[in-house]
């Protein structure tokens, strides 16, 4: 039995050592695998093509210390870009970039295996730079103040597959036909965006829905032609100059902008449905309890309102605190400022940052802060960017109740008597301008309509007279004006 033993441990360890060995040469084969097959300067850039541990041709392009990090524009001769590693581009699976802050035109054209185009910093894509790269699966340029020229992205189409995603972060404009006919599912446009330009994205039969930035100020002629699968625009800027065909009337259903905006112009011209944003609903408090119900639309389904309860708890006129798992909680700190969460479906999560602190009689404003931008699930589109409350006023607290002054009969026989309306009403809690009107009593005697003071004019006899009036408060930012309360006081004259 010990002999079974030790013999199963050295076999055990035999067959360790057989395995690292093994291990060892594997390794030691990938490190010969990989191998440089071509390099070269390119500008003040250095490249390099060579095969991997993965058993993949790449080209490398490093921007050198000394150097601006440009490749340089190449042109077509005969088809061909004239850039030094185009005879290889039926070969490369990858392309990969470090220090580069330029891509000169015609550098990548017809690289038809590559699938993930990942730029970072960069502040130039040129004419035609990846024109016609067929197997992208995924585009992604991060870039500083990015220009994307003509054509750079154009026809990077397949019949055997439709892009994933298009993310341009620090991206400022977009050329004419910069990614016509890229079949893409999702377009993230970042913030920083400032102009899209003709045809820049026509064609693109993947495309549901598109956010464009408040950035963005110009969306040219075309821009989202011939989209036959995109029906929800949403335009952040109001201002944004959007010019002829830039949509498809035939395809899209419904443009999402605010009210006012160029976008509401836009729509009603092309007869496309326009659905307002920035008013994320209707609702009201009741400011006894705190609670409330709010109405909202879901950007997915703008004909279908979905209802929220929410509870805020109130303090000093100032919403505090609240909290529901419908809709999310705002939590104001000593300083004013305040954040709200929204929660859509447990998934997604947007923060507000608050824009006016009123809190009754009239409206609250919350809009995206920053940290709601940076922090945005990549499959979220946030059509509401501005989210208002209408809250409405408080009743008026007002009191009147009535009291008795006397008139001295001698004082009265020389001359009319004037009293403050504090002698003849009590009248606590008055929230705004108070209004007086009398309605029934003795000529003799009558009220101001602004000041309630009473005067009892020269004349009148000894007794007693019973006058009824009825007050009014106008209110104001936070209170309701109030209702009319009647009272009636008495005069004595001795």
């Amino acid at each position: 039995m010990v002999m079974n033993t030790i013999a199963k441990r050295i076999m055990a360890i035999s067959l360790c050592v057989v395995a690292i060995a093994m291990l060892i040469a594997l390794i030691s084969s990938a490190e010969v695998y990989a191998e440089e097959l071509d390099s070269g300067q390119a500008g003040d850039c250095q490249w390099a093509y060579y095969y991997n541990k993965s058993g993949k041709y790449v080209i490398h392009i490093n921007g050198m210390s000394e150097g601006d990090g440009r490749i340089p524009d190449y042109t077509m001769v005969s088809g061909e870009s004239t850039a030094p590693w185009t005879k290889y581009r039926n070969q490369v699976d990858e392309v990969s970039f470090s220090n580069v802050k330029e891509i000169g035109n015609y550098a990548f054209r017809d690289f038809t295996k590559i699938s993930h185009v990942y730029i970072e910093g960069v502040r130039r894509i040129g004419d035609h730079a990846f024109y016609a790269c067929s197997g992208l699966r995924y585009i992604q340029v991060h870039g500083d103040n990015c220009i994307i020229q003509d054509d750079a992205f154009n026809e990077c189409w397949s019949n055997d597959h439709v892009m994933d995603l298009v993310e341009l972060e620090g991206v400022k404009s977009l050329g004419y036909e910069a990614f016509g006919e890229v079949d893409c599912k999702e377009l993230d446009l970042g913030e920083g965006l400032e102009s899209i330009g003709n045809g820049c994205f026509y064609c693109n039969e993947a495309l549901t829905n598109v956010f464009i930035p408040k950035s963005c100020t110009f969306i040219d002629e075309r821009a989202f032609i011939g989209c036959d699968k995109l029906t929800d625009v949403c335009v952040a800027n109001p201002s944004c100059m959007i010019k002829e065909y830039a949509f498809d009337k035939d395809y899209v259903k419904a443009i999402f902008g605010f009210a006012g905006s160029t976008a509401e112009t836009y729509a009603h011209q092309k007869g496309i449905q326009f659905v307002p944003i920035g008013n994320l609903g209707t609702g009201t408090f009741d400011l006894s309890d705190g609670n409330a119900s709010i109405q909202y639309r879901d950007p997915a389904s703008p004909d279908f309102p979905v209802f929220s309860s929410i509870q805020a708890l109130l303090m000093d006129g100032q919403i505090i605190e609240w909290g529901d798992a419908g809709l999310g909680y705002l939590d104001l700190d000593k300083d004013g400022n305040a954040d709200i969460s929204y929660d859509m479906d447990d998934k997604n999560m947007l923060w507000f940052s608050v824009l006016s602190e009123r809190s009754v009689g009239g409206a609250i404003s919350f809009t995206l802060s920053d940290e709601a931008i940076k922090n945005i699930e990549t499959n979220v589109t946030p059509f509401y960017e501005t989210l208002i409350f209408e809250l409405p006023k408080l009743d008026n607290p007002m009191t009147v109740s009535p009291k008795t002054a006397t008139v001295k009969y001698s004082r009265l026989k020389k001359k009319a008597q004037t009293l403050k309306v504090s002698k003849v009403l009590t009248i606590k809690n008055a929230k705004g301008t108070k209004s007086f009107k009398k309605l029934k009593g003795n000529k003799k005697i009558t009220i101001n309509r602004t000041s309630g003071k009473v005067t009892v004019k020269k004349g009148l006899k000894k007794g007693s007279y019973k006058v009824k009036v009825k007050v009014q408060a106008s209110g104001d930012d936070m209170y309701k004006a109030s209702a009319w309360k009647e009272a009636v006081f008495t005069i004595k004259v001795k």
